[in-house]
């Protein structure tokens, strides 16, 4: 069963919003966007029809999130450069909860609107909600990405640090960023600069390695099993282990001739 939300346009009746009803509970909602996704300006409307259906909670939640994607959407439209609250910060960068909408892909307004919002006021933020989360980081690696592409393309000449020319060509690991855009750092600045970066390049290149050995070492040695083989022998026998690292008693036959 369906409930359809319609409008009036002269004589024309057009529906925008469609309720499935399912076992007298509401099944699914959709609306007439892209991937079936609901209209901004029915979020209140479809709201107010569900509060009066059973299972329409889980759908009001929904024509929240979009209300209040749509207030940043407009916010950011009016001025670029404004600062979001950390409310929504928080919402807009998913650290608490995922954004939900009423499409069978993820609202697009969701990625544009966190790269138009990544800047350094949002970074901060973010780091005061959780420091460590990976959107933090990956906000702060698509500032830090801008910059350095802005710095080559405005003067060839400039110099970089050799812990800047480490993140610029992935020495340390790929770069983590909000838009693919980003990963053409290292293409952008060797193009800009005519290459003159690769000299210095390959001196950092050893110093790297050993780095990223370091690391895998110190991984592999923190394993459970290496853990084990590290204790005084007679933890071998399960005498005081953790119970991840039981390795069970050794069992002792001996037979006579």
């Amino acid at each position: 069963m369906f409930t359809t939300l319609v409008t009036k346009i002269g004589k024309d009746t057009v529906p925008r919003v469609a309720i499935r009803m399912q076992n007298s509970e509401v099944a699914e909602v959709r609306g007439v966007l892209p991937s079936q996704e609901l209209e901004p300006a029915m979020a209140d409307i479809a709201s107010e029809r569900l509060k009066d259906l059973p299972g329409g909670e889980e759908y009001i939640q929904r024509a929240a999130d979009m209300k209040h994607l749509t207030a940043i959407d407009n916010l950011l439209s009016k001025d670029p450069t404004a600062e979001l609250s950390a409310e929504d910060v928080a919402f807009l960068y998913e650290l608490n909860r995922t954004i939900e909408g009423f499409g069978y892909d993820d609202d697009p307004r969701v990625r544009e609107l966190r790269l138009k919002a990544a800047n350094a006021r949002t970074a901060e933020l973010l780091e005061q909600v959780d420091a460590s989360s990976e959107m933090t980081k990956r906000v702060r690696s698509h500032i830090r990405v801008k910059e350095l592409m802005d710095r080559a393309r405005e003067d060839k000449f400039s110099q970089f640090s050799d812990e800047e020319l480490s993140f610029i060509y992935g020495l340390d690991g790929p770069i983590q960023t909000l838009d693919p855009e980003d990963y053409e750092l290292a293409r952008t600045v060797d193009y800009h600069h005519a290459g003159r970066d690769r000299e210095r390049l390959l001196e950092l290149m050893p110093a790297s390695l050993e780095r990223q050995y370091q690391t895998s070492l110190q991984a592999y040695e923190a394993t459970p099993t290496v853990l084990a083989s590290k204790l005084p022998i007679r933890k071998h026998f399960g005498v005081n282990l953790p119970p991840n690292l039981q390795l069970g008693k050794s069992k002792v036959s001996t037979s006579t001739s």
